[in-house]
């Protein structure tokens, strides 16, 4: 395996190769070593690489942290979801309020925005309390 990947690399123009080695993280470990090693071959230097790397990862963070809007007309069906105790609101406000996913680090962020993730709080409360409330009317 280690062969195949030689030859893939020695055909790799220098920009093939510096765009790997910036995007490690879609590549195996070992693919990756050896297109360092080729790097450092073809006398590219790798400390500057490796700044842009930091500063993409950065940039990719702060991305990250900012979060993603929710889809307006997905919330206003959610909230009426909610508001007729429908069981697909509480569960959309869920997914709004607390859903995660990791960067390249394993650092965990909020998928969505701040904002977004109120409304999901609020989905939760309203829908949770109608659902309650039906729930009661049904037991009395």
């Amino acid at each position: 395996m280690t062969q195949d990947f030689e030859t893939q690399i020695k055909e790799k123009t220098d920009n093939q190769l510096s765009e790997i080695y910036l995007n490690a993280n879609d590549y195996q470990p070992e693919f990756i070593k050896l297109v360092e090693l080729e790097l450092l071959n073809r006398n590219i230097p790798i400390d500057s690489l490796n700044f842009i790397k930091a500063k993409k990862e950065a940039i990719s963070d702060e991305t990250l942290a900012i979060g993603v809007q929710g889809n307006h007309y997905w919330i206003m069906a959610s909230f009426l979801a909610c508001l007729f105790g429908g069981i697909g609101g509480i569960v959309a406000g869920y997914i709004y309020a607390y859903s995660m996913h990791k960067n390249a680090n394993d650092v965990e962020f909020y998928y969505y925005n701040e904002s977004t993730r109120k409304y999901g709080k609020w989905m939760l409360v309203v829908g949770c309390s109608i659902l309650g409330l039906i729930l009661l009317s049904k037991i009395v």
